[in-house]
């Protein structure tokens, strides 16, 4: 007997589980996806990384940093297997972050550049931007400003168009340090003009 004719013979093979019969894996991979236990099984998952993801969160408020690092590669792991494309996007893009503050800003663009492909294939719009403007801050603490203008003016552009005026007076902000870090002290003075009347409008310090 062939291996071809015997591979064919094993995949097409009945397979019988929990007293189900199945004439083909992709009978069986369906089964799985809408039985109760695997469903059980997911959410379970689920409810473990985002768990783990809050927990980084709050190390990362308490200024820990690398144990919230720990929380969020164990929940990125968790997201990845169960085929959660949101969770392993907010874990990369909190890792990026957490990296940064530890002035590892390359890792930090590294893990921003991961996140970023993810939330514009959910469709995304927040975190894209929030990827695109962490990417502009690494930038600029490595003092590459031109690529730090870059990725502040496409975040700005998102956040303007999802109407979140707090990330977009925060932009203009960044933008502002950009250019004055520049030289280009004028312009530095209008974007930090028009962060502040954003800032007066929605009522923030």
């Amino acid at each position: 007997m062939t291996r071809t004719r015997l591979f064919t013979q094993l995949t097409l093979t009945v397979v019988t589980l929990l007293g189900l019969t199945f004439t083909s894996s992709l009978a069986l991979a369906n089964f799985l996806a809408f039985s109760p236990v695997f469903t059980q099984t997911q959410n379970t998952s689920k409810a473990e990384a985002d768990r783990l993801l809050q927990q980084g969160i709050q190390q990362r408020q308490r200024s820990q940093f690398r144990e919230a690092i720990e929380f969020w590669q164990k929940s990125l792991s968790i997201y990845q297997k169960i085929g959660d494309r949101q969770g392993e996007a907010a874990s990369l893009n909190n890792l990026g972050s957490a990296y940064q503050r530890l002035s590892q800003y390359e890792k930090g663009i590294e893990l921003y550049q991961q996140a970023l492909p993810i939330f514009q294939e959910i469709g995304d719009r927040q975190g894209e931007a929030s990827s695109l403007n962490n990417l502009g801050l690494a930038y600029r603490n490595l003092s590459q400003y031109e690529k730090g203008i870059e990725f502040f003016q496409q975040a700005l552009l998102i956040f303007q168009e999802i109407g979140d005026r707090r990330s977009e007076a925060g932009t203009l902000s960044s933008l502002g340090l950009v250019y004055r870090a520049l030289g280009q002290e004028q312009k530095a003075r209008e974007l930090f003009e028009q962060s502040q009347a954003i800032k007066q409008e929605i009522g923030i310090d």
